[in-house]
């Protein structure tokens, strides 16, 4: 999943999900508040291999920035991961266009695993993917 409110940083991920030795399929939303309800809706999933195993997400949004974004979903899946005595396995990266030590710190805090300076060469989808 990809979550960014600007529809045109969107549209790299297609290109790129599809260079690799192997597709990917990214689910994209604009809006954060979307994002989050359509990974509530995936944990039901997960036990087909469907849910949502990787989130990156801008950082600067409005309405719900991405430490929000990622705060509420990391919730959602340490619940069900409780719930169903297991290992949730989800991933929040970040992109930004401004990364420094505070940047880190408060995805660190909210559980963000890594913070990437946007724009992205290929090489970096290709890490991410």
């Amino acid at each position: 999943m990809y979550v960014d409110d600007e529809p045109a940083n969107l549209m790299p991920f297609d290109y790129y999900a599809t260079m690799g030795d192997v597709e990917v399929k990214i689910e994209k939303f604009t809006s954060p508040l979307l994002a989050v309800e359509a990974y509530e809706k995936s944990l039901s999933k997960q036990c087909c291999g469907k849910g949502f195993p990787l989130i990156i997400t801008d950082i600067m949004m409005p309405v719900m920035d991405g430490y929000m974004l990622a705060q509420t979903v990391l919730e959602m899946a340490k619940a069900k991961q409780q719930e169903r005595k297991m290992k949730h396995g989800l991933t929040v990266l970040a992109l930004t266009s401004c990364v420094n030590d505070g940047v880190r710190k408060e995805a660190e805090k909210v559980g963000i695993a890594q913070v990437f300076l946007k724009p992205l060469a290929f090489q970096t989808y290709e890490i991410m993917l």
